[in-house]
This record gives structure tokens, sequence and C-alpha cells, in this order.
């Protein structure tokens, strides 16, 4: 299964989830000075289910929304591995 933000080829950014990635990653920190506490990542996936079961139940594009399996349905366990990734993380993996 492909990494989220990316194509199959582990190269190529998927520009909608990088978008995505960045938003979460700006939530969950907290901000610099601590004038703002970063969120949970569980209250982070409930807010991307909702989004994410809006738009569909709308028709709307799911792009950058929907998991790399097309659910809606995001958890703490998604988002811990998205952010653990190397790559995410700006690591290099070969």
């Amino acid at each position: 299964m492909r990494t989220f933000g990316y194509k199959d080829d582990r190269k190529t950014v998927v520009p909608a989830e990088a978008a995505t990635i960045r938003r979460v990653v700006k939530e969950y920190l907290p901000s610099p000075g601590g004038r703002r506490e970063g969120k949970s990542l569980m209250s982070i996936a409930a807010d991307l289910t909702r989004r994410a079961e809006e738009a569909a139940a709308a028709g709307e594009p799911m792009a950058g929304l929907a998991t790399v399996s097309g659910r809606t349905k995001w958890t703490y366990a998604k988002l811990s591995t998205i952010l653990s990734n190397p790559r995410i993380a700006g690591l290099r993996r070969d």
C-alpha cells in the first residue's frame, strides 16, 4: 500500500494529501511561544472523518480527505503512522 501523501512511486507528492498532512501537523503541534496547545490526534481524526463524510454525502471531491484505502474514517493509529513515517518527517528513505 502506498504512503499517504505520495503516489505509488514513493517520490511524487500528491498535493491534496500533502495539504492534509500540513494541516494535521499545524493542528497537532503547539504554536511557538505556547500561545496555543496542539490538538490531540483523536480530535484531529474526528475532524477529518467529519469533513470526509460531509464531502462524500454532498458528492464533493474527496481529494486529501479520504485515506489511502479510500475510506472516510480516520483514526489515531492512521494519523500516528503517517506522522511517524520517515519520509513525512523529512528523512530520506531509499
